[in-house]
């Protein structure tokens, strides 16, 4: 074989459609994107401006950084506030348009108020209070366990506040 031909084979090769089938003798289809995943690529932490009355909020500490956007909604946005107490939230949420969502999650970290239950209870009190007046379903959770405090009276003042609402 010259050098004409060796090149020449070599070119058709890499012309060639490689085999789908690795070996095994059965062609290997590609994978096509489901249509969830292919809104996935999209990015789903942009808050759209449009009055959609079907947004979600999810707010609070830096706990909700670990949530994976991938299977929510187009339309829910996450704000995390680290190290906020509930003040904060309240001062937060006091500031955006609230008419443009139609669910609000909270999330108090285990670190709200300083362990002080009663101030937790007037703190939490008055941030239901002022989404009252939004026609919104506002949604508290109950605090994570963890080792290094004790949150059980901060989830018992939340689950009390809730059964008031």
């Amino acid at each position: 074989m010259n050098a004409v031909n060796a090149k020449e084979l070599r070119r058709k090769h890499l012309n060639q459609k490689k085999s789908n089938n690795n070996g095994s003798g059965h062609e290997r289809k590609e994978r096509e994107q489901s249509p969830t995943e292919q809104k996935l690529d999209e990015n789903t932490d942009t808050v759209d401006t449009t009055d959609i009355s079907d947004k979600t909020l999810i707010i609070g500490n830096s706990i909700l950084s670990g949530i994976n956007r991938r299977g929510l909604n187009k339309n829910t946005h996450i704000k995390t506030l680290p190290g906020r107490k509930i003040k904060d939230i309240r001062l937060t949420l006091d500031s955006w348009d609230m008419t443009k969502y139609k669910n609000v999650i909270i999330y108090i970290g285990g670190n709200a108020e300083g362990g002080d239950p009663r101030k937790a209870y007037r703190e939490i009190k008055q941030l239901l209070h002022e989404l009252n007046g939004h026609n919104c379903a506002v949604y508290l959770c109950t605090v994570a366990p963890r080792r290094d405090a004790d949150v059980v009276p901060l989830s018992d003042i939340i689950k009390q506040r809730c059964a008031i609402y």
